[in-house]
């Protein structure tokens, strides 16, 4: 006799822009069955602050794949690396995560740091058994941190660097 449980979800209360913290918008919560793959109540705490990147209409659901996280504001370009999981925390990288990047340059074995507090979009660890895993990362950059990034990579060796939050 008692009923099925339910989830809150996020749903738009009115038609919403792009570009704007999702505290500031008009938003309800709807009671579903599931919430998979869309924005739950119990996420919003999290995500209060990260941005719509993409207008959408009045009573959709919101799914996360339409929110930016505020780091990607200053920095919204992507930039793909490949690491070794010594030199990447062993993989233990989430979106989310903020790194610091360090380079060993080639010509002189000179470390330096190129980038602190750098915003993890997406990572994982390609391990396909035969002992050769990566820690692949897509980093959110400007055009400088990329450019720099982008040089390390073929004169240096990098290091990631997870910072404590």
């Amino acid at each position: 006799s008692r009923p099925a449980p339910t989830v809150g979800v996020v749903f738009a209360n009115s038609d919403l822009p792009a570009g704007i913290p999702l505290s500031e918008l008009d938003l309800t919560i709807r009671q579903l069955s599931s919430g998979q793959g869309m924005v739950v109540e119990a996420d919003l705490p999290a995500v209060g602050e990260w941005l719509l990147a993409e207008p959408i209409a009045k009573n959709e659901p919101l799914v996360p794949s339409q929110l930016r996280a505020p780091e990607r504001t200053d920095h919204p370009d992507l930039l793909a690396l490949s690491v070794d999981p010594a030199h990447a925390v062993l993989g233990r990288l989430s979106a989310g995560d903020l790194v610091d990047i360090y380079v060993t340059w080639d010509a002189d074995n000179a470390t330096e740091r190129l980038a602190e507090a750098v915003h993890v979009v997406e990572a994982r660890t390609d391990d396909d058994g035969f002992g050769d895993a990566e820690v692949q990362m897509l980093l959110a950059v400007d055009g400088d941190l990329a450019e720099l990034l982008t040089g390390a990579v073929h004169t240096g060796a990098l290091d990631i660097v997870k910072r404590a939050q």
